[in-house]
């Protein structure tokens, strides 16, 4: 049997494109049970992210940024207000808690971070900072 040149063998797999933009570290405090979908976009003044949260409480999210790492923490219950509900019978809606975190650009700014949460989807804008201008030294003689 003879091995063949295959030019597509090394090419990244989805799921290695994915790591590129998402980082989660092997050891989390929180377990987590589901996972918000999230888009990552860049305009020319910000970057943003954006999540689904429908069902989650606004002041249950946590958004810290640490080392450059943005995390968006929270849980969403799954009991109802009425405890009379009777039995469930299907449950296809994710509960419990979750966490999404993101390594930051260089060129964003973590103290210049706002989040706004409207209709179930959380919005975060980080803005970027100004590129770093090369300096020119002279040298003393």
């Amino acid at each position: 049997m003879r091995n063949f040149y295959s030019p597509l063998a090394t090419v990244p797999t989805r799921n290695q494109f994915a790591r590129l933009f998402d980082f989660v570290p092997a050891a989390t405090a929180v377990t987590t049970t589901w996972s918000p979908p999230v888009d990552l976009e860049e305009s020319k003044e910000a970057w943003l992210v954006t999540a689904d949260l429908p069902g989650v409480d606004p002041s249950s999210i946590s958004i810290t940024v640490d080392q450059g790492v943005l995390t968006l923490k929270g849980e969403r219950d799954s009991r109802t207000e009425d405890s009379d509900a009777g039995v469930t019978h299907r449950r296809e809606r994710r509960s419990g808690k979750f966490v999404r975190q993101f390594t930051l650009p260089a060129s964003a700014n973590g103290d210049a971070i706002t989040a706004r949460s409207r209709d179930g989807v959380l919005t975060i804008s980080i803005s970027k900072q100004e590129e770093a201008k090369p300096v020119a030294i002279e040298i003393e003689h």
